[in-house]
């Protein structure tokens, strides 16, 4: 295999070069590596070799040319330009070796806040849900007593308690839906990338993780964990445990 004399790789951009036409070429897809006396550039240059740079004259004034010298690196071999291509490929891959790591490394700890940031917003959902059935239970007690005219109060008064008790029960129940909604949303969107990290960095734990919860399950039996304990723990490990 012949490499065309006028190939050459730029030093500093690692870039494949032609000095005929002075520009970046691919010589896997032109004749620079096999029969480059075919290329038209080449053919040019044999008749007429390599054009001159000539510096851009000033108006009215006169410029004295000057032959610039020109330092040619050695020619490079096929396998040295297989190489150097080998090594972009390696070095591409590195980096997406690198990018994976942090991507899987930032799910995994936004899973683990999650978490907590979940369990806190059930805590809330149920407190909401206690206070939403007390004012609806408030508010269906005052109406029937308003209804069968039990009521001591005058009726301005009444009237007052059976609106704020509505605006309780309107305020708890948006809330409420706030709370489920953004709940729903983010454990759809994390789902996706759960998969795909634990297709790869959580396959060697399963059966440890399931090993855990063997464990846990012995010692809430025996009575060494209480039930919040258990609860929290097992909830942490299933959350870790590809569906």
């Amino acid at each position: 295999m012949s490499v065309c004399p006028y190939l050459y790789v730029d030093p500093d951009t690692r870039k494949y070069m032609c000095r005929v036409l002075g520009r970046e070429v691919n010589p896997f897809l032109q004749p620079c590596l096999s029969n480059f006396v075919e290329c038209p550039a080449y053919a040019r240059v044999s008749k007429e070799g390599l054009p001159e740079k000539v510096a851009e004259a000033k108006p009215e004034e006169k410029v004295e040319e000057a032959t610039p010298r020109v330092e040619f690196p050695p020619t490079s071999t096929p396998a040295d330009l297989l190489l150097r291509t080998i090594s972009e490929v390696e070095e591409r891959i590195r980096r997406a070796d690198e990018m994976w790591r942090n991507y899987a490394e930032h799910i995994v700890s936004t899973m683990s806040n999650w978490l907590r940031i979940k369990q806190d917003i059930e805590r809330e959902l149920r407190k909401v849900e206690r206070l939403l059935e007390f004012y609806l239970q408030k508010l269906e007690e005052l109406n029937v007593r308003k209804t069968l005219g039990l009521i001591r109060l005058p009726g301005e008064e009444a009237d007052e308690l059976l609106r704020r008790y509505e605006e309780k029960v309107s305020k708890l129940s948006r809330v409420r839906e706030d709370l489920v909604s953004k709940l729903r949303e983010i454990e759809s969107r994390l789902q996706d990338h759960r998969k795909r990290i634990h297709a790869i960095l959580l396959r060697p734990d399963i059966a440890k993780f399931k090993l855990a919860l063997t464990k846990l399950e012995e010692l809430r039996n025996v009575g060494k964990v209480d039930e919040q304990t258990y609860e929290k723990i097992r909830s942490e490990i299933m959350y870790l445990i590809p569906e």
